[in-house]
Formats: C-alpha cells, sequence, structure tokens
C-alpha cells in the first residue's frame, strides 16, 4: 500500500517542447535551402508537440505552407490561419471531405487515380492540388506506371495550379535533436 502512494507521481504525464530547437532547425533548413519554398510536416498533432503550437511558431518566423495527414487536422489549421497553404496527404476520400476541402481551399495531396477521377466529378472550376509521386518508397502514393491515365485525365481538369511531391533525400544535414 505504501508504495502505491509514493507512485502517485507517475499518472501525471508532461511534456516540454523546446520551440527554440524547432525555429533552429527551421532555420538551418531554410539557409541550406537558398530559394527554395519551406514545406513543414505537422502531421500527428505536430509528431505529438501540439499542431497549432508549433505552426503557430513557424507561421511567426515565415513558414506559410503545412502539410497535415487528415481533415479534421487541416481544418484545425485552417480555423487559426487563414492566408496559409495547407496540404492534405490524404488527399481527398469522400464526396463530402472533397467539398469540405475546397470550401476550406485545402490543397489535397492526389495518392492514386481515383482521387483523381473524383475531384473531376465534383470541382468544376480550376483547382489547386499536388501529385504525390513514387519513388521506390512504396507508400501511399501516384505510381508512375499509372501517369498515362493522369495526363489523359489532365486534359479533362481545369488546373490553377499542380505540382509533384515524393519522398527522397538529397543531402544529409545536422540538426539540433533533443537540444543536442
Amino acid at each position: 500500500m505504501m508504495m502505491q502512494n509514493n507512485l502517485h507521481f507517475l499518472d501525471r504525464k508532461i511534456i516540454e517542447i523546446n520551440t527554440n530547437n524547432l525555429i533552429h532547425n527551421y532555420k538551418i533548413i531554410k539557409k541550406r535551402s537558398s530559394n527554395a519554398e519551406i514545406l513543414c510536416v505537422v502531421k500527428g498533432d505536430a509528431y505529438g508537440h501540439g499542431l497549432i503550437e508549433c505552426s503557430s511558431k513557424l507561421y511567426s518566423h515565415g513558414v506559410k505552407n503545412f502539410y497535415v495527414a487528415r481533415i479534421d487536422d487541416a481544418i484545425r489549421l485552417r480555423n487559426q490561419f487563414k492566408s496559409i497553404n495547407i496540404y492534405l496527404l490524404a488527399g481527398v476520400i469522400s464526396r463530402s471531405d472533397t467539398e469540405e476541402i475546397f470550401k476550406k481551399k485545402i490543397i489535397p495531396i492526389i495518392n492514386n487515380f481515383e482521387q483523381l477521377q473524383l475531384i473531376k466529378k465534383i470541382k468544376k472550376s480550376p483547382i489547386k492540388f499536388v501529385i504525390h509521386a513514387d519513388t521506390g518508397m512504396n507508400r501511399l502514393v501516384f505510381k508512375i506506371m499509372k501517369w498515362t491515365n493522369y495526363f489523359n485525365l489532365q486534359t479533362q481538369i481545369r488546373f490553377y495550379q499542380s505540382s509533384l511531391t515524393f519522398h527522397q533525400v538529397t543531402k544529409k544535414m545536422k540538426l539540433n535533436r533533443c537540444g543536442n
């Protein structure tokens, strides 16, 4: 019984995030990427560090582009920030989600031909979206072999802006992790 009373502190969970490290890392990436546009991935509640807290800190240092995985995170970000670009990694799933995405000006990442067809059915005006290309990691992505279908459909959809994104490491960068 005495031992249980002494362990009450284990019930409390505290996480301390040093956002100075986050900004330090961002500045290193920004410096090394010259004039390239930086897109910050804040999926999974900014990897458990707080979606709004981390995004606010990055926004205050000039970040205007954020990737999230789920539509509810995209909507939370949009409600907080009206002028940023929000990219939804899951893309479009259903008709209602797709309508909400375009209403809130969220940019879907298109991972397959079916998602592209869903957009074509719903959205008749010009749109922004990103094609997620497979570079060998075999994640949720558009397979290069299916790109002919994409280019055939591209002539049927009015694009406002479309881009390509992919997972690929090009250089190693020394970043500040855990205060080191």
